[in-house]
């Protein structure tokens, strides 16, 4: 590899972390100030995602659509999808589901949590990734009230189809712009850049849907999203980075070419797999590693996230006021807040709660396994005459 080829391919990581900290700092100057004093409320797990009443009924009906397209896309997809593959599934999800509870802390008052939607699509594939954050995005709405129910379908836009539909085009893209650098450094530095574009991307959409909805001006809230959500854009590129060059590390296999279902020999070059072996057995057993990950993560680490408002309500929660707090529709979620009801201590209500929510991910994974089982068998029964 020449020194040019090097160095041009190492010029596009710090010029994309110096536009995120232009955007953030452009966007913490027009945010509210309250946005910079600490949050002084009790630890209650922040709202993750969008609540009904930052949308109205058509905009909720208009994005349900084109999530429901995709996700009956990505279902149907399925059949061709290695089995083996597939099996990790479960896993992915719940380690997602888990990650998505920590919320850390990017400034004063304001916190952050992954996106994981880029991850699953290097794991898993594009369309198999997206399922994945659907089955995250449901469990959280339904069980546990993070996001509204009729707002899910914008959810899964922004975290699922561009989280991982375009998460995944944007590291093909990535993967050829570093294809003369050895993967240990190529795969990585292509991850970091998609996960963290697709997060900008995901909060402008965000902006546009709330906008479009007639909820909040777009001058209000594009610069404060954009904004705080660069910071967030940078840490996903680092968490998602980090993740994958370990995994890749431990178990070369278990990163997918998500254009041709092929692996890479470690040297930039693609191989192509057996149809029926794309997930070697050396991969297919750390599935059972992830997932034990994910549940130390939603038992030991969930419990400590900051309990500021995140990057949305931070921005949104000055503006809110004349926003009526209903839900377009009136279901009460089982587990509201991400807290077992009844236990007196918080840190174990919500490390049960975190607990039970992976666990339950893990199921409706294991289930679309099954599946996709189901219909590679009924594919290969020959019709009747």
């Amino acid at each position: 590899m020449s020194s040019e080829t090097a160095a041009s391919s190492f010029k596009a990581w710090p010029i994309h972390a110096s536009l995120c900290y232009a955007v953030a700092k452009r966007g913490f100057l027009i945010a509210d100030p309250r946005l910079l004093i600490p949050d002084p409320r009790s630890p209650t797990p922040a709202i993750m995602h969008l609540p009904d009443h930052y949308l109205d009924p058509t905009t909720c009906a208009a994005t349900a659509l084109i999530s429901g397209a995709a996700v009956v896309y990505a279902v149907r997809k399925l059949r061709t999808e290695s089995p083996e593959r597939l099996q990790m599934l479960a896993a992915v999800s719940a380690a997602i589901f888990a990650a998505q509870m920590v919320n850390f802390p990017i400034a004063a008052g304001t916190s952050g949590h992954v996106i994981g939607g880029t991850l699953a699509a290097i794991l898993l594939g594009p369309s198999t990734g997206l399922l994945a954050i659907t089955l995250v995005l449901a469990v959280q709405a339904l069980v546990f009230g993070d996001g509204g129910i009729a707002a899910l379908g914008a959810n899964i836009l922004n975290m699922g189809i561009i989280g991982a539909l375009g998460g995944g085009y944007i590291y093909d893209r990535n993967r050829v712009l570093f294809s003369k650098l050895n993967d240990r450094v190529g795969i990585p530095l292509a991850a970091a850049m998609a996960a963290s574009t697709t997060v900008l991307i995901a909060a402008l959409a965000c902006s546009l849907e709330m906008a479009i909805a007639g909820k909040f001006s777009l001058n209000d809230v594009l610069g404060s999203m954009l904004g705080v959500h660069s910071l967030i854009a940078l840490s996903e590129g680092l968490l998602t980075a980090g993740v994958v060059g370990l995994i890749y590390q431990l178990s070369p296999l278990m990163i997918a070419d998500t254009r041709a279902n092929r692996i890479t020999t470690g040297h930039g070059l693609p191989v192509a797999l057996p149809a029926d072996s794309s997930t070697p057995p050396v991969a297919r057993d750390k599935r059972w590693t992830l997932f034990a990950v994910a549940v130390g993560i939603a038992i030991f680490l969930s419990p400590l996230a900051s309990p500021s408002p995140d990057g949305l309500e931070s921005v949104i929660e000055p503006l809110a006021g004349h926003v009526e707090p209903l839900s377009l529709l009136p279901i009460d979620s089982l587990l509201s807040d991400y807290e077992i009801p009844g236990i007196a201590s918080p840190i174990l209500a919500t490390a049960l709660a975190g607990l039970l929510g992976t666990l339950m991910v893990a199921l409706l994974g294991r289930s679309l396994n099954r599946v996709q089982r189901g219909m590679a068998i009924k594919a290969r029964v020959p019709s009747q005459p």
